[in-house]
């Protein structure tokens, strides 16, 4: 009896011994530090912590019942990071990784700019994850008119261009936003028509609904601001051609280009790759690519050794 007791006195320190948990954003964010920490003070508002404090030091700190946590903001080379950690004790550890996990999504969804409109964007989602059946904002600005015809609609990732499930006609604004009712766990997209039976995605945003059980959806790495490089779908199958759209390039010399690499592929690495010709917008096509992790690049010259923009996505067997 006096090991047994030994033994759970033991396991009760274990268990009540803090638990640090972190996590570093991987966008620059286009905003200032008062930005930054109003940011934060945000993320722990909607993650319903309390006792919420900033220092001009670009600290902000919370807590819940259960839970520590402290958000610093610093300044890097190309925007605002974000780094943040969270205690929690052994007893909260998965409410604790479920809770950073959120935060992470609310602090760094978009490379964005002070607004929290995603760089280079036209229409997106106010997260890049939902919980199951939470509600989703759609914000839409500077889009054609298309005559007052235009429409947007959620539908599955997967769906073919002009299906529609919720969808609301714009009635010839170009600016604005829409609330859609929650969707079941899975990775969708909100799409921009042009008129009624438009078989031609205009727009297009990917966002994911759920934790771990849905495929979290990559958003562009504006490092140039408003450069913008991205493929058509986010997950491909073997072999399938390869669509890459581009905008926003400078279009100021003869040797910009675009590549598609594995992911892990060294700075200045490439493979496929095409010259942008001049042009600001476009679309270039890829050949299809074996099962793997791939990543799509910008390059300002071919000597250029920085990726000025970058786009992660998946090739998948059949």
């Amino acid at each position: 009896m006096r090991w047994m007791g030994l033994f759970l006195c033991v396991v009760g320190l274990a268990q009540s011994r803090p638990e640090l948990l972190t996590w570093q954003s991987r966008y620059p964010q286009r905003m200032t530090m008062s930005e930054a920490g109003k940011r934060a003070e945000h993320a722990f508002t909607r993650a319903a912590f309390s006792n919420i404090v900033t220092t001009d030091q670009g600290r902000v700190t919370a807590n819940t019942g259960n839970l520590d946590a402290v958000i610093f903001c610093h300044e890097g080379t190309h925007g605002v990071m974000f780094d943040l950690a969270l205690t929690a004790s052994h007893a909260h550890l998965e409410e604790a990784k479920r809770t950073l996990n959120y935060l992470s999504d609310l602090l760094d969804t978009q490379a964005s700019d002070s607004t929290g409109r995603p760089v280079g964007q036209k229409l997106w989602t106010d997260r890049s994850r939902y919980q199951p059946f939470e509600r989703i904002l759609v914000y839409f600005e500077e889009i054609p008119e298309f005559g007052g015809h235009a429409w947007i609609t959620v539908v599955p990732a997967s769906a073919r261009p002009g299906d529609y499930q919720q969808w609301f006609q714009t009635e010839g604004k170009t600016r604005g936003q829409f609330e859609f009712r929650g969707l079941d766990v899975g990775t969708y997209e909100v799409r921009l028509h042009s008129k009624s039976g438009d078989r031609e995605v205009r727009l297009r945003h990917a966002f994911a609904v759920g934790g771990s059980a849905a495929v979290t959806p990559e958003t562009p790495r504006v490092l140039d601001s408003g450069i913008v490089v991205r493929t058509e779908k986010q997950v491909y199958t073997v072999n399938e051609q390869i669509a890459v759209t581009f905008q926003g390039l400078p279009a100021d010399t003869d040797d910009e280009w675009i590549t598609v690499v594995p992911y892990d592929a060294a700075a200045g690495a490439y493979k496929q790759w095409f010259y942008t010709n001049q042009k600001k917008s476009g679309t270039l096509d890829f050949h299809g690519l074996p099962a793997g992790e791939y990543e799509v690049r910008y390059y300002r010259s071919f000597d250029d050794k920085q990726t000025r923009a970058a786009y992660r996505f998946t090739v998948r067997a059949n």
